[in-house]
């Protein structure tokens, strides 16, 4: 079914064009998100950043397991998923043949309209953000937002590789930029976690907001250049598998699907296998071929396996409730960051500091069950979620017609 106004205004798809199994993808990288984090906001940032380190608050053999163990399992997969998810998105937005000449002007919009969401959720809520990264690497993106497929998938693999190179670099070497390394980020951390407990079980929320800034530029100055080498190489992947894939292409539901899934997992494994001796963070190609890849991969992986199954089984009401979350993605992006703040800071509940990592987990899968029950309750009755809603009042300055 046609939907003219996304076609002819460079507008977000809505309502009865959208698809359940790219919504269910995107509400489950939402939920292995609130997973990672909400380490940091129940524990300092530098035990959050650090999990070799024993864990922040003792639990017993089977925290410490669940402590060392999830961050494995889960890091950056989710991440890496929902950054892929954005460059997509813009794909079937903005890269359609029928949009109009407007379409670049207000992608300029949607994107600053982005950031400005992501500073307020940096000031008001949290400092692990990820908006503002989005809407500064999508700003690069329109140099490359009208190559070809292969060209932005090439562009894509260039600088997701020569991100995490320079991750590497920073990280085992030493490298400097801005003045900082990051042995000197993890150094000035580590002295702000008296400070970090201080201001987060006791302080006012004044104080919460200033000391929140003031630990996201020390971060910037460790992570900023190659983390944004990262986003905007997952962009431009997702900008050619959006181009690749049309948004009305029919989610195949035969085997060799599933097939492509499994042998994903499969390669993503095989470094658990040729790590034995922890040898992926022995020089740059090793880290790349047996860390960096295997990351993209497996995310590609889980990505195609909920795809199929989301197909084969399309009335299973878990698909619905995700695909109800993922039509929603900064309501509850943005909803899931103020539920933790108010349990774990001194504006709310105050318990940070004081919860295990598996109880952490457990009431990360709490809250986020609460958001897709939310997320299902409204769609029911309105197309698109209230911050959807703004970011597109935003965009486009007129009352968007759903």
């Amino acid at each position: 079914m046609d939907h003219p106004q996304a076609l002819h205004t460079a507008e977000p798809i809505s309502g009865k064009a959208r698809s359940l199994p790219w919504d269910s993808v995107r509400g489950m990288a939402l939920f292995g998100i609130i997973l990672m984090n909400i380490a940091s906001f129940k524990v300092p940032l530098f035990h959050e950043m650090t999990p070799y380190w024993p864990p922040f608050v003792e639990g017993g053999e089977w925290n410490t397991l669940w402590y060392h163990g999830l961050p494995h399992f889960l890091q950056n997969r989710f991440i890496t998923a929902f950054s892929l998810l954005f460059g997509i998105g813009l794909a079937w937005i903005y890269c359609k043949p029928e949009v109009t000449p407007q379409a670049p002007g207000i992608l300029l919009r949607r994107l600053f309209v982005l950031a400005l969401f992501g500073l307020a959720h940096i000031t008001f809520l949290w400092l692990g953000d990820i908006l503002l990264s989005y809407a500064l690497a999508g700003l690069l993106a329109l140099l490359w937002i009208h190559q070809s497929s292969s060209r932005l998938l090439l562009w894509g693999g260039l600088f997701f590789l020569c991100g995490q190179a320079l991750g590497y670099l920073v990280s085992f070497y030493h490298f400097p930029y801005w003045g900082m390394n990051v042995d000197a980020v993890y150094h000035a951390l580590r002295e702000n976690i008296p400070s970090n407990i201080a201001v987060y079980q006791e302080g006012n929320y004044t104080t919460q907001i200033a000391f929140r800034w003031n630990e996201y530029l020390l971060m910037s100055k460790g992570f900023f250049w190659h983390g944004t080498l990262i986003t905007l190489g997952l962009i431009l992947i997702g900008l050619s598998i959006g181009k690749w894939i049309p948004y009305k292409t029919p989610i195949p539901r035969n085997i060799p699907l599933a097939i492509a899934a499994i042998f994903l997992f499969v390669l993503s494994g095989l470094w658990f296998l040729l790590d034995r001796d922890g040898i992926r963070f022995a020089n740059l190609i090793s880290f790349l071929f047996l860390y960096s890849l295997p990351i993209l991969t497996s995310s590609l992986a889980w990505m195609i396996g909920l795809l199929f199954l989301c197909a084969r089984f399309p009335d299973f009401i878990g698909f619905r409730m995700l695909a109800a979350t993922g039509r929603m993605p900064l309501t509850n992006y943005i909803g899931q960051s103020f539920i933790l703040a108010f349990i774990f800071h001194s504006w709310g509940l105050g318990y940070f500091g004081s919860i295990t990592a598996w109880q952490g987990s457990l009431i990360a899968a709490l809250v986020f069950l609460v958001m897709m029950t939310l997320s299902f309750w409204w769609i029911r009755y309105l197309p698109i979620g209230p911050m959807e809603w703004l970011w597109r009042k935003g965009t486009y300055a007129r009352k968007h017609q759903t």
